[in-house]
């Protein structure tokens, strides 16, 4: 049995909408539309998403993403499609400069028994640091199992995304600690990603991650103790 944790509300190298300014994919407020494709050791994902302005200072993105997760010693894979809607505020709190909130849908096909519903809130820190933003966020989860009633798990996904610019063109390394914490399973996670633009004009980019995941469960599936071991690399396209 294998649960899927997503993160529920990273926006990382997607698009920039805005025709004003230049993508900016260490950005993770910033509204996009995009289509992404990555290919990893043990997975593929498809993204694409379409964006909009309701106001000078709000916006929107409306995403729809398809993932196939296979093991390489059994052939068994498993495939999610997740919805999204998220929208970002302009503000002035101190050192917070933007704030979002994101509603996801997961849903789990064929073999994966489980569908995911969470919303939840990120926003962006201003550090002084004209080479370092963070952007924590803290999402509500709740897990229902299609084949067992009792199973239905929830909980919170807490996030901490720090964007390092590595040049003036745009280059970065982003760093995401994730925890999550249900009541049937807790996910500890850490990703490095990597970015930079393969084109002139920043439309196109490309992207690089590594992670690692440590799964254990709780009560009824307290016999569920996985890890796993993540590379994938992508290139997305900014309209």
């Amino acid at each position: 049995m294998k649960i899927k944790f997503l993160p529920l509300l990273a926006l990382a190298t997607f698009p920039s909408f805005a025709e004003e300014n230049q993508p900016d994919p260490a950005d993770l407020t910033q509204t996009n539309t995009f289509i992404w494709g990555q290919v990893g050791n043990k997975d593929y994902t498809l993204t694409g998403g379409i964006a909009g302005n309701l106001t000078e200072k709000f916006s929107y993105l409306g995403l729809l993403e398809h993932s196939r997760t296979w093991k390489r010693d059994s052939g068994e894979a498993n495939d999610n499609t997740r919805a999204r809607l998220f929208g970002t505020q302009d503000v002035e709190w101190s050192a917070i400069s933007k704030i979002g909130l994101s509603v996801d849908y997961i849903k789990g096909h064929k073999d994966t028994a489980f569908d995911t519903t969470a919303a939840g809130a990120i926003a962006k820190v201003e550090t002084g640091l004209d080479w370092l933003a963070l952007f924590p966020n803290l999402a509500y989860v709740e897990i229902n199992s299609r084949t067992n009633s009792a199973l239905k798990s929830k909980g919170y996904q807490a996030n901490l995304f720090a964007s390092i610019y590595l040049d003036e063109e745009g280059k970065y390394l982003m760093v995401q600690p994730q925890y999550t914490n249900t009541e049937y399973v807790d996910v500890k996670k850490l990703e490095v990603s990597y970015g930079q633009p393969l084109s002139s004009d920043g439309k196109l980019w490309a992207d690089l991650k590594i992670g690692y995941t440590k799964t254990s469960g709780k009560k009824l599936l307290a016999d569920l103790n996985d890890s796993d071991k993540q590379i994938k690399a992508g290139v997305s396209y900014y309209f």
